[in-house]
């Protein structure tokens, strides 16, 4: 779901001077925008999510028919805060390709979109759709548990982050530690306090002050 933390911080930024390259070298090539937003997205780089969203929202315009486009366009506005938008994107980007072998991960990105929309039944209505079919899909696990906190089902949210420790214990210590895609503070504090709740750190009452 773009939601990728294995990047080292060298790699994604040799991936965004190569996509600068690529932009260079031919400024008509919509798909070296899409990935230059994308290395920025992936390293959490808040101060420059405005840019990588003008960026890719120019290889839109460029090409409106590329469904990767389209869901990196949807995790930043995600990010930004206009997850509302986001939905309806994710949304076209399925009708455009309704057998999409990444279904998954579209799936995935509805549920983040979701939660940033604070709409945490649907969040948890597409986490468990894309869990289905990537049972192991670590990158959405997280989200999951947060939108089953948002709904105030702790207990599930316990299982799905108990079970995320459990396979990936490194990224379940980093979306304890912070580590979001969400660039507004507002949003990093919800995630962060509805994960702490799903790890059994914090008192389920915590979430009313933030839901």
């Amino acid at each position: 779901m773009l939601l990728l933390r294995m990047e080292t911080e060298g790699t994604l930024r040799h991936a965004t001077q190569a996509a600068t390259r690529a932009i260079e070298l031919d400024p008509t090539d919509a798909f070296s925008y899409t990935l230059r937003s994308l290395a920025i997205l992936r390293g959490r780089q808040y101060d420059r999510y405005s840019d990588a969203l003008a960026d890719v929202r120019r290889a839109h315009l460029m090409n409106p028919n590329d469904v990767e486009t389209l869901r990196v366009v949807a995790a930043l506005e995600t990010a930004i805060g206009d997850a509302e938008q986001a939905i309806e994107r994710v949304k076209l980007a399925l009708r455009l390709s309704p057998r999409d072998p990444l279904e998954p991960i579209a799936f995935g990105l509805l549920a983040f979109a979701c939660f940033g929309a604070r709409r945490y039944a649907e969040g948890a209505d597409w986490a468990a759709r894309a869990l289905e079919n990537r049972p192991r899909m670590i990158q959405i696990q997280d989200i999951y548990a947060g939108c089953l906190v948002g709904m105030g089902e702790i207990g599930r949210a316990r299982v799905v982050f108990d079970r995320l420790r459990k396979h990936a214990p490194d990224y379940a210590q980093q979306s304890l530690e912070g580590a979001s895609l969400f660039a507004r503070p507002e949003d990093r504090l919800r995630i962060g306090t509805f994960l702490r709740i799903a790890a059994g750190l914090d008192d389920a009452s915590a979430a009313e002050a933030v839901r």
